[in-house]
């Protein structure tokens, strides 16, 4: 019985009455279970030249792998949902999604059922079955100056890994 005991309190992360099928920009991060490295290894981080792709990049395992090619692989699912910007880091993933309903889809996919697909696609052909920790972290982005602040981010968040909250030894 001090198993359930042990178990983390979760507050809810989502924006309540919000309607997560709206069209919209999402920036979304879920994490490997026990945030382990499973994904890949950066490779550059730490270089003293400003952050770009050239710098620093995430060499992709075979999880890493299968986790891009889902990604990459959402639209065949879901005919109104885009990914604008993603990065697969070594435990974690930062993606950007953009749902673009407007009304033609019906019932529109929501968030949670886009990423819970994805997790669970990847979880099928990596074959370990609580690859992904529960949940998700989302964040609605509201205007253009977030959008562009986000992109860069995603972008840039190989070069500044070892300054990353979710960075681990």
């Amino acid at each position: 019985m001090g198993k359930l005991n042990e178990l983390p309190i979760r507050n809810p992360t989502r924006l309540r009455r919000y309607d997560f099928s709206k069209s919209g920009a999402y920036f979304v991060t879920f994490n490997v279970t026990g945030m382990h490295r499973m994904l890949g290894t950066v490779v550059g981080a730490g270089s003293t030249r400003p952050p770009t792709k050239q710098t620093s990049y995430v060499e992709l395992s075979v999880h890493g792998k299968i986790v891009d090619n889902a990604i990459q692989m959402l639209l065949e699912k879901f005919n109104c949902v885009f990914v604008d910007k993603y990065i697969v880091m070594p435990n974690h993933v930062h993606m950007i999604i953009i749902i673009d309903n407007h009304g033609q889809v019906d019932p529109a996919p929501i968030l949670s059922s886009v990423v819970g697909y994805l997790k669970f696609q990847t979880m099928k052909e990596i074959k370990i079955r609580d690859f992904w920790q529960r949940s998700f972290h989302d964040h609605i982005i509201r205007n253009a100056e977030s959008h562009n602040k986000i992109r860069r981010y995603i972008h840039i968040n190989p070069s500044i890994w070892q300054h990353d909250c979710h960075y681990t030894e």
